[in-house]
């Protein structure tokens, strides 16, 4: 079976952390993609200190039988270099993707990032976003290319800033709407 025939499900490798990162591969693995490489961190940026969540994608990895692994440096893509893949999905991965990884996919690499690029590109888009008192904000789905958050735009969720939000409210509305549109997206780039 192959794009565009009834029941097929792309094969995907996802670099991922966080919550939301864990949101998404949950959602991935229920609708039965395929999920090749599982590409995540174990440690907080510059420090030794465990990310809450890394025990949750171990954990979520081996009920999956999904090949876990951690990246320290962001070097260690060696392994997907002569996989046959549809996607790449990076979803709060840390590490920025060499263009002889961007370029692996049959189908496109993704990056969800949380705003509606091309606002508020880089980090802290959220913060950014309550700090000028913009009245919506919302993830992107955009293809990956070498400059960070500049590909082209594939979809979108908006979801608006009600007075008194936080940094937090925002990440909980986009928890909820999220999984959703990566999912959207995926059949959308299947065809």
């Amino acid at each position: 079976m192959g794009h565009g025939q009834v029941g097929y499900k792309s094969t995907i490798v996802c670099m991922m952390g966080r919550k939301l990162g864990l949101l998404c591969l949950k959602s991935l693995i229920e609708k039965r993609y395929v999920i090749k490489h599982l590409f995540t961190h174990k440690y907080e940026p510059n420090s030794e200190i465990v990310r809450d969540d890394y025990q949750d994608f171990v954990s979520l990895a081996r009920e999956n039988n999904i090949p876990l692994h951690v990246v320290n440096k962001g070097e260690e893509y060696d392994i997907i270099k002569n996989e046959d893949f549809d996607f790449i999905v990076s979803c709060c991965y840390r590490h920025i993707l060499p263009k002889e990884v961007l370029i692996l996919p049959k189908i496109m690499p993704l990056n969800l990032h949380y705003s509606l690029l091309p606002k508020y590109k880089g980090e802290k888009p959220l913060q950014r976003a309550l700090k000028n008192k913009e009245q919506e904000t919302g993830m992107t789905i955009h293809k990956m290319v070498e400059t960070v958050d500049e590909g082209e735009i594939i979809s979108q969720a908006r979801i608006k800033i009600d007075e008194g939000d936080t940094v937090e409210n925002l990440y909980q509305k986009l928890y909820k709407v999220t999984p959703r549109l990566l999912i959207d997206t995926l059949k959308k780039l299947e065809i």
